[in-house]
């Protein structure tokens, strides 16, 4: 896919002491709030891209968008800040994602460090989130992996899958075991069934040519 590139700046003035709203007119990120240790002026500068920017490593998981953000203001300044963005909901449907797995991740000593990120509205367009960020720098939207839990949850089941299989097989080798302990009895009465009757035959046969030779 082709290269998407939007960029975004404005001089921006912080007030000490006050949650400093920031508007951002573009279509994924859209807002800062920040709170400051002194009151200081700067310059947003935004580049939004489906590339990692320069000076990053790509993330390992899919990507909705990178974010390249400055202030123009020393991160040393930055009490506290929310970063406010949103991802569309086709986006997650093409790529078979979860939106409760979406998250922020900052590029920071040489790696992605995932932020503490919050689902705080959907439509049926954008699914909107909040993340708490220690500085500006570059960030992705990106996916978290799965969850362990869930993953123990997924083992369980099949491991509770197999069980009842194995539960299965051992009622239906019973039931042959008993078809087959059924026809050893039936095959032992049935042998016991002609003996008694050969020895009864034998029996007559012996009294008739007793009672002939008595006779004669």
């Amino acid at each position: 896919s082709s290269i998407e590139i939007k960029t975004y700046e404005k001089s921006i003035v912080l007030g000490d002491n006050v949650v400093n709203k920031i508007s951002i007119y573009t279509t994924y990120l859209k807002k800062i709030e920040i709170n400051v240790k002194e009151a200081v002026n700067g310059k947003l500068k935004t580049k939004i891209s489906t590339d990692v920017p320069e000076g990053a490593n790509k993330h390992s998981n899919k990507v909705f968008r990178y974010f390249d953000i400055e202030l123009g203001i020393d991160n040393n300044l930055i009490e506290s800040s929310n970063l406010k963005f949103r991802v569309t909901n086709k986006w997650l449907e093409e790529n078979k994602l979860e939106k409760e797995n979406v998250v922020l991740a900052v590029y920071e000593n040489s790696g992605w460090t995932e932020l503490e990120t919050e689902l705080i509205g959907e439509g049926s367009t954008y699914v909107e989130f909040n993340s708490n960020v220690p500085h500006y720098s570059i960030f992705a939207v990106t996916v978290k992996n799965a969850k362990p839990s869930e993953k123990t949850e997924e083992t369980s089941e099949e491991e509770k899958s197999v069980e009842a299989e194995n539960n299965l097989d051992g009622e239906v080798l019973n039931e042959d075991n008993n078809v087959d302990f059924e026809e050893e009895k039936s095959s032992s009465s049935t042998t016991w069934l002609w003996t008694f009757i050969i020895l009864l035959i034998a029996i007559g046969i012996g009294t008739w040519h007793y009672i002939n030779h008595k006779q004669n």
